[in-house]
């Protein structure tokens, strides 16, 4: 497991990294979101980001 810290609007936390594959709807969700706030654009931009290749790099933070 790796950690680290991370920083967003003055916060700032100590987080381990997880491998969220080990939660196998982890990401459907996380496409049906994307797919859901970019909707209107081209399926050229969408698709992408949502390929096996990029799915493969999610990973969960979880404060320590």
């Amino acid at each position: 497991m790796h950690e680290g810290g991370i920083r967003t609007g003055g916060v700032e936390k100590e987080v381990s990294f997880v491998d969220a594959g080990t939660d196998p709807n982890l990401n459907d969700q996380i496409d049906t979101a994307y797919r859901t706030k970019y909707r209107r654009y081209e399926e050229t931009y969408v698709k992408p980001m949502v390929s096996p290749e990029v799915r493969s790099t999610t990973i969960k933070l979880v404060t320590r």
